[in-house]
């Protein structure tokens, strides 16, 4: 990140830290925030904790850069949201790994802190395409990743389990970097 964290007009974006736990605990203590997931619901502050260890440990491992959305508003932060991938190719990079609280869903948080990244991808990072992936039954996400203008592209079937067992089947789309209008 050129800056240590990225401004927009609601929200800043700047990189997970265990600190961001206990604020992360309270505002995604909701059951529809974790339907959609491949982590299953922290019933406790620690078990948050353990997730975010988790998350870090990708981070370390190279395959995820994890960010925390700081609600300006609330001063605290409200939810999560990463870059996966190979960043040293420069051609492809995934966004997604987004849990945000309920109470801020249907108010541009979401599609802010997706803009944010996309112009960190394609404008600062020089990516040619940005990829989202989400569970075909989503349909909320769906529609809001068709809403940032991209493009379905193929349904991988069978792609991952949910913590419930069930087998998800993940519907890919994508943003070239020549089709960026912001």
């Amino acid at each position: 990140m050129a800056n240590s964290y990225l401004t927009g007009k609601n929200i800043l974006l700047r990189h997970l830290e265990v600190a961001d736990a206990a604020s992360l605990f309270k505002y995604l203590d909701n059951d529809a925030v974790w339907k959609w997931l491949r982590h299953e619901q922290p019933t406790t502050e620690n078990q948050m904790i353990s997730l975010i260890q988790d998350i870090l440990q990708e981070v370390s491992d190279g395959h995820r850069e994890a960010f925390a959305i700081f609600s300006k508003s609330e001063n605290e932060v409200i939810g999560t949201t990463s870059f996966f991938g190979n960043q040293v190719n420069q051609l492809t990079i995934e966004i997604g790994g987004t849990f945000i609280s309920q109470s801020f869903w249907r108010t541009g948080i979401n599609r802010e802190a997706k803009l944010l990244l996309m112009e960190e991808a394609f404008e600062t990072r020089e990516f040619e395409q940005v990829i989202f992936k989400t569970d075909s039954l989503n349909s909320r996400s769906i529609q809001a990743i068709i809403d940032l203008g991209a493009t379905f592209e193929f349904t991988s079937f069978n792609h991952m389990q949910r913590p419930d067992g069930s087998w998800r089947d993940s519907n890919y789309y994508s943003i070239a970097k020549r089709d960026w209008d912001h």
